[in-house]
């Protein structure tokens, strides 16, 4: 039985093990490019969101996937710009450009979908009984994230087993397997 709760501090090794676990090879395969992939899509939120960070535990206590939120792409950046900004320009310019052109495109979806998150599960528990979100969560094929709704996105992603969850700040859009 997978638990859902909120991530503590011990849980972020396990956390940031699952983001790399889990991204592509193409922004994973050298030590820089892992690097700014922690610092891009986890570390920012595990320093300054932890109220609406979420990991979910397996039965032996194994964190096992994880929801990082900003309840808006504003609280997002304000975090990101202060610090992991700043490190991936240490990186390499070119990266510091292309994680911030990244981290503001998200911006014509922030005024209808605030919400900023990342879902990532690892990939023994992913695939399985994948569905569609539950209505109450739906609008115009977006999950609806206001702040209140981050732990029921969380239990929900995670009792489904999603896999294909898209990376877009504000919403996320579950696919269609068929």
């Amino acid at each position: 039985m997978i638990k859902i709760r909120n991530l503590k501090k011990q849980d972020i090794p396990s956390a940031e093990y699952i983001c790399l676990i889990t991204a592509a090879r193409k922004i994973k395969d050298t030590p820089n490019k892992a690097l700014r992939t922690l610092l891009m899509y986890n570390r920012c939120y595990t320093r300054t969101q932890k109220s609406s960070c979420f990991v979910a535990e397996d039965e032996n206590g194994k964190v096992v996937g994880y929801i990082l939120c900003a309840e808006s792409l504003v609280k997002y950046l304000k975090g990101f710009f202060g610090t992991e900004l700043q490190e991936i320009f240490k990186i390499s310019f070119t990266s510091g450009i292309v994680s911030f052109f990244e981290a503001v495109s998200p911006a014509a979806f922030s005024v209808k979908y605030p919400a900023h998150l990342h879902i990532d599960i690892l990939p023994e528990y992913q695939g399985q009984k994948v569905g569609n979100p539950p209505a109450s969560l739906l609008e115009g094929g977006f999950l609806n994230l206001g702040p209140a709704k981050h732990e029921k996105v969380a239990i929900y992603a995670v009792n489904q087993r999603i896999s294909n969850v898209c990376r877009i700040a504000g919403a996320a859009l579950q696919r269609s397997n068929s």
